[in-house]
């Protein structure tokens, strides 16, 4: 059986369980309206969660219900509707509404303006601390705004379903744009035109809101000789629609964000009935929640702005209960958190109006690519890039924006595209790779960069996204482990080797450590220390050209500095020559060694494959042999299949970095 907006059995006990709580008695504090109150936490005070919830999810239903007889199942439903007798309304100073395309499907008219009761409170500076509040109501031409100045720039904050202006989110952003400059806020309450239960009143009460927010704007540039480019309108969820109507109203608005719209009868409609990017001349929208309603979702996902913003994916935040989550907490500790990921948008918002908070995300086709680091590039012109929130208008980078942020406060992060190529010829291994970053100061996170049981396979490139908090940057070391996977069936080597790191920032910062065949023992930390750009593995080699007529003495003290250029650590300094002697088998020979090493060649891959084997055998790729953790290159003549080399006193031996 499909359902639309009904919830199958096992969130139904879910619901059983919600109204066990609203049975429970419960107050909510009212909030002065003074900024002293906003050092409370920033979602206190705010509707219980499973309230809101519950309203949307019976308001919808009563609605269809109501409004809908249906004739069909799934997408090929035929709904009849039974249509409103009033078909349109009309408010003094306010306009007319009707119930037709595109608004028929919802088929609710706005509620009075008396019912809802809008108002507006300015701050400024100048009444912020002792927290003077003017009345601003639609019809006044703000005579008595005394400390309105009519050359700083507008912001108007909107709420949502369910809340309102003094509510602590709004408080707190206020707060911050005044800390950030002298800018004309005023706070838009609808209180009673959002209140539970009824959302869709609600949804359609936000087209009479829009209209008035409008009035108000006319009437201050009348007055003061403002434009319309001076005003940023900030709505969260309906308030972001809200702010869509007022820009509808009033043409060339310089700026509106959209701080996760509500979804829920606006999503799959006309652009016309929500946000849209034509609302504005700059219309920027955080995706937090954009999840289906079924799920846990309020949020429209769907791109909607100038620029759309998705930080960890849009759908769930890291840090918040995904549904299923939701569910075990509510069964086992009777606790809520369905709404984290819809008001994580103004979280991200409120911080990233600080100057050392920064949200860099990237232009991608979709999340699971940015995942896999196949965007984290601005661009040569930064046109691939932007930052979420505040600042956003000042980036170049338009469209869909994909970024990843902390699980908690706070959330803006240094983002890191880690890359390690495996060494080749150590065949496959399963086991967590971990790493952590350290800059200058001594500052430092671990992340774990894959799962324990994970395979990890030569001449792998391994790479892995991780956040890290802002204080973060310019990483100099980092500090690299191995834990083989300890299975009922089968295990990971004792050891896994690679050759290269590199370390990218969010700002094209690039780190990098190069050394092939660097050694990773199983549990044992190993530290690196980086360098700026981009590192080089040594594959190149002098080559010697062999005669087979000819026998050839070459002194040591002419040919190690450039041969091995002065890499090659001599334990002893006897034997002053050193002679190669080419035979029928190509043989070359340095004297007075036993034999210790053999190098083969297969043909048959098409690439040359070193092997250096002392106690066990291992791989050297890129033309070069190991020596007391130093590289001397060599170049052979593989005119034959194999070749034989005797080394002079020399201690041959696999790399290892340093622990």
């Amino acid at each position: 059986m499909r359902l639309k907006y009904n919830f199958p059995f096992v969130l139904s006990l879910y619901w059983i369980l919600m109204i066990s709580k609203l049975s429970e008695s419960h107050s909510q504090c009212g909030l002065a309206n003074n900024y002293l109150t906003a050092r409370i936490p920033i979602d206190q005070d705010e509707p219980k969660e499973e309230e809101i919830q519950w309203a949307i999810q019976e308001s919808i239903e009563r609605w269809r219900s109501t409004n809908e007889d249906r004739t069909g199942i799934g997408s090929d439903t035929k709904i009849r509707r039974k249509r409103n007798e009033e078909s349109s309304i009309c408010y003094d100073k306010i306009g007319c509404f009707r119930n037709q395309s595109p608004f028929d499907y919802l088929n609710t008219l706005p509620a009075s303006p008396e019912s809802i009761s809008t108002s507006f409170t300015l701050f400024t500076r100048r009444n912020l601390i002792g927290g003077e509040i003017i009345k601003l109501d639609y019809e006044d031409l703000l005579m008595n705004a005394s400390t309105f100045d009519s050359i700083r720039e507008i912001k108007i904050i909107i709420h949502g379903f369910g809340s309102s202006s003094k509510r602590p989110w709004v408080i707190k952003m206020t707060e911050a744009l005044l800390k950030l400059g002298d800018f004309n806020i005023i706070n838009v309450d609808w209180e009673n035109g959002s209140k539970l239960p009824n959302y869709v009143q609600a949804a359609a009460n936000t087209r009479l809101v829009g209209k008035q927010i409008a009035r108000l704007i006319r009437n201050i540039n009348r007055f003061y000789h403002i434009s319309p480019s001076n005003y940023h309108l900030i709505g969260f969820s309906l308030g972001a629609h809200v702010a869509g109507f007022t820009g509808q109203e009033i043409r060339n608005i310089s700026r509106i964000t959209g701080l996760d719209p509500a979804s829920p009868l606006f999503e799959g409609y006309s652009a016309d009935v929500r946000l849209d990017p034509t609302d504005a001349l700059f219309v920027d929208v955080i995706h937090s929640n954009g999840d289906s309603f079924i799920r846990g979702g309020f949020g429209f996902f769907g791109p909607m702005g100038s620029v759309d913003f998705y930080p960890n994916g849009g759908k769930v935040q890291v840090g918040c209960n995904s549904a299923l989550s939701i569910l075990a907490n509510l069964f086992y500790y009777g606790q809520w958190n369905i709404l984290c990921n819809h008001r994580r948008a103004f979280h991200f918002f409120i911080e990233s109006v600080h100057h050392e908070c920064t949200f860099k995300a990237f232009s991608c086709s979709n999340y699971e690519e940015f995942l896999k680091g196949n965007c984290f590039d601005c661009g040569d012109q930064g046109q691939k890039c932007s930052n979420m929130g505040y600042y956003s208008n000042l980036s170049l980078g338009r469209g869909p924006m994909y970024l990843m942020t902390r699980d908690r406060e706070p959330f803006c992060v240094n983002q890191f595209r880690v890359q390690i190529l495996s060494s080749s010829g150590q065949g496959v291994t399963w086991g967590q790779i971990k790493l952590q970053l350290i800059n200058n100061d001594g500052f430092n996170e671990t992340f774990a960069l894959n799962q324990e049981i994970d395979q990890l396979k030569e001449e792998e490139n391994i790479m892995a996204l991780v956040v890290a908090h802002m204080r973060l940057n310019n990483v100099t070391k980092i500090k690299i482990s191995y834990t083989k996977y300890k299975g009922w069936i089968y295990n990971g080597l004792n050891e896994w080797r690679f050759d290269r790191i590199e370390i990218l920032d969010n700002n094209s910062n690039l780190k990098s450590f190069c050394k092939l065949s660097t050694i990773l023992k199983d549990s044992v930390t190993v530290t690196l220390t980086l360098l700026n750009g981009n590192c080089t593995i040594n594959n190149g080699f002098e080559e010697f050209e062999s005669n087979s007529h000819q026998t050839s003495s070459i002194s040591t003290n002419s040919i190690l500095p450039n041969v091995f250029n002065s890499e090659l650590e001599i334990i002893q300094d006897s034997y002053p020559t050193l002679r190669i002697k080419d035979s029928e088998a190509d043989k070359f020979l340095i004297n007075h060694l036993s034999f210790i090493n053999f190098l083969s060649r297969n043909q048959n891959k098409g690439t040359d494959h070193f092997f250096v084997f002392s106690d066990k055998i291992e791989n050297i790729p890129q033309y070069g042999l190991r020596t007391n953790f130093k590289t001397f290159p060599i170049q052979l003549d593989w005119r034959k299949s194999f070749a034989i080399i005797k080394l002079v006193y020399f201690e041959i031996r696999p790399i290892e970095a340093d622990t």
